[in-house]
């Protein structure tokens, strides 16, 4: 009787491990539920006040502030794009680029420029900078150091300096980037 009983608990446990062992998740995966952006569902955001329109997708967080809005995945944060519009002061579109560089210098560690080509923004001419850095985000007992890239477009129109940028860390940074460039493609500056 206590043989079966024994054989009996080993089972149980043995099951429930098994059933349990199936459901874990690795550790070191990173889980996103997203769509294919192609059939996500966009949704027009009126930036008026900021001087311009865009699609982007109905789950997203939207933070706006005095010159822009951030534009936040869902998923843990980590798909993140920056819309925003300041003066250009009559400067030109290379000179604002440099300022932009010189401060993310001064503003990011390690910073890395891949690569910085003259495209074209809602039929304006812009300038594209892709980039990686790093993040230093202060915490009770040091420093947590985040990798990103990031992609920055930034045009003039009626001198009005507008920049779109998005950024993610490494491992996600292809998974959002057809919501960027979708973005991208919907933006309309006024």
């Amino acid at each position: 009787m206590k043989t079966a009983l024994y054989v009996t608990i080993v089972l149980l446990v043995t099951i429930g491990l098994f059933s349990y062992a199936n459901q874990m998740i690795p550790l070191n995966a990173t889980v996103i539920e997203t769509t294919n952006p192609t059939t996500m569902e966009f949704i027009d955001y009126n930036g008026s006040k900021y001087g311009f329109h865009v699609q982007y997708p109905a789950n997203w967080n939207i933070t706006e502030d005095q010159s822009g809005v951030w534009f936040v995945s869902p998923v843990d944060s980590t798909g993140n794009i920056r819309i925003e519009r300041q003066l250009a002061y009559n400067q030109s579109l290379s000179d604002l680029v440099a300022v932009q560089l010189i401060q993310a210098k001064e503003s990011y560690k390690d910073l890395k420029v891949l690569s910085s080509n003259l495209t074209s923004l809602d039929g304006n001419p812009a300038n594209r900078t892709d980039y990686q850095s790093k993040i230093e985000e202060p915490k009770f007992m040091g420093v947590d150091v985040f990798d990103f890239t990031a992609i920055q477009i930034s045009t003039i129109k009626n001198n009005n300096f507008y920049t779109f940028t998005y950024f993610s860390n490494p491992e996600n940074y292809h998974i959002f980037l057809p919501i960027a460039q979708k973005m991208i493609s919907t933006l309309r500056l006024q």
